[in-house]
């Protein structure tokens, strides 16, 4: 993939068309609109996390951390497979199946206290 940005050294969160020359500014509209075309299409998927994360999950009022080994469309919806064995739908994440340990420690309190 060619990059046609950068994030900017002044403005934290903007990016700019490096070098910024007539050529890569045509290039990078045309990339930002193919990957909106895509969206709009439901091609474009925005994945919570990738392989090699973390993944931590509750169980039994515990918080179990499981290496993300490979993330597939199992024809019914994106899964995340995890080194303990298990399959995650990515749609449990931020319900069963968190990203730090800081957000499934929250979810365990609020669980317990319910």
């Amino acid at each position: 993939m060619e990059r046609y940005t950068t994030k900017s050294a002044v403005i934290r969160g903007e990016y700019r068309v490096s070098p910024a020359t007539t050529e890569n500014c045509i290039e990078a509209i045309n990339k930002l609109g193919r990957y909106e075309d895509a969206e709009e299409k439901g091609l474009f998927v925005h994945l919570p996390c990738k392989v090699g994360d973390t993944a931590y999950k509750i169980s039994t009022g515990m918080i179990l951390p499981s290496c993300i080994l490979m993330i597939a469309d199992k024809g019914n919806g994106y899964f995340a497979f995890l080194e303990d064995g298990t399959v995650v739908s990515l749609c449990d994440f931020g319900k069963t199946v968190f990203l730090t340990p800081k957000s499934a420690q929250q979810a365990l309190k609020a669980r317990e206290s319910e």
